[in-house]
């Protein structure tokens, strides 16, 4: 049977290293943040925070599960595949409802935090430099309060695994990688 990976976590934590290492191990990455990017571009509109925000309230309105609802229609294309992969990571579920989606989709679905403190989450955002990110403290607070407003601390606190994130890179792939496979060992 096919795992069901759950990630969550702030703006900065590290999810984005959380890709690599699940691809290192055969399992493929959905990516919520990704939906609403694409949403953005098929609107023809900038990918920036305000903009990224803004649609993905418009589509939550749409229900508290809409994100995961369209996350749901890539799972089930993976899970056709022959063989099917040993998991599949999801990547940014932000509320309470998202991941009661997927638990009544799935049954069963690991959830993985990735935290780090709000100085180090900034400084790994400035650095970054996306689109969607910003560079400046009072802009990222109100992200945080968005991203809070949705129930991400909620989720974060349901979390199988915590991973906290305040050292290398490296730190953090040892780490997901431990976790991760963890996770494909449990029955």
């Amino acid at each position: 049977m096919v795992k069901i990976i759950g990630l969550t976590g702030m703006p900065g934590s590290g999810k984005n290293a959380a890709h690599q290492v699940a691809k290192e191990l055969g399992i493929p990455v959905i990516s919520m943040g990704d939906i609403v990017r694409k949403e953005a571009e098929r609107l023809g509109l900038p990918l920036t925070c305000e903009v990224l925000g803004g649609i993905a309230l418009c589509l939550r309105a749409e229900g508290q599960d809409a994100i995961a609802k369209r996350a749901q229609r890539q799972i089930a294309k993976l899970l056709k595949l022959n063989p099917p992969p040993p998991a599949i990571l999801i990547d940014g579920i932000r509320s309470i409802e998202e991941w009661k989606y997927f638990r009544r989709v799935h049954k069963k679905i690991t959830l993985v935090s990735i935290v780090a403190s709000p100085k180090t989450r900034f400084e790994r955002l400035v650095k970054r430099k996306r689109s969607d990110d910003y560079d400046n403290w009072s802009s990222f607070e109100n992200r945080d309060l968005r991203e809070i407003l949705l129930g991400i601390g909620g989720v974060i606190a349901l979390a199988d695994y915590t991973i906290v994130n305040e050292s290398t890179l490296e730190d953090l792939h040892n780490n997901l990688r431990t976790v991760f496979k963890k996770i494909l060992e449990e029955e």
